[in-house]
């Protein structure tokens, strides 16, 4: 009985491998990741963790609109993930997330995002989060989203529960050729 379903699951892998991806998903999902980025944080009203102006430049995880069946949730989404390999930046790690700046939305108040920096003063504090997806108190901010010549521009301002500041802005280029 193991044997068979072993099997089974094998042919059943074999299968999807064999298939692979539809030319569309191909071409969006090409779209969406290893563009070269760059990427500049000024962060404020945080002496004791992240006061400073922050830079770093390579390539993104992934940097724009997803469609539904590139989603988990199966909705579209706006998403930054940076880098994809850490290349020695005072930026270390850069996630942004918006359900509502998709199609030709292009300013937002709700969003997601996350900056772990190398501090200025030293060290590395635990990352930045605001979440006005799902309100916080006193959690704010406006994401705005500049979409030209196949590149990407984001501006994020925002401010956290402590009044700890965030001015982000990441410029996406078009996809690396494969």
């Amino acid at each position: 009985m193991t044997t068979s379903l072993n099997s089974c699951a094998a042919a059943w892998l074999l299968t999807i491998v064999a298939v692979g991806m539809s030319p569309i998903a191909a071409a969006a999902q090409a779209a969406l990741l290893q563009r070269p980025t760059t990427v500049a944080a000024t962060m404020g009203n945080s002496p004791k963790l992240y006061n400073g102006a922050y830079t770093s430049s390579g390539v993104a995880r992934m940097c724009g609109e997803t469609d539904p069946l590139q989603s988990f949730t199966g909705e579209r989404a706006f998403l930054l993930e940076f880098p994809l390999d850490y290349n020695g930046g005072t930026i270390v790690d850069v996630r942004f997330h918006s359900k509502t700046l998709v199609g030709s939305v292009r300013e937002t108040g709700n969003f997601f995002v996350s900056v772990t920096v190398k501090a200025a003063i030293g060290g590395q504090p635990p990352a930045y989060v605001v979440d006005t997806e799902r309100p916080a108190p006193r959690n704010s901010g406006t994401a705005s989203l500049s979409v030209k010549d196949r590149g990407a521009s984001l501006r994020v301002q925002a401010s956290d529960a402590l009044g700890q500041t965030l001015d982000l802005s990441v410029t996406c280029g078009p996809s690396r050729p494969s």
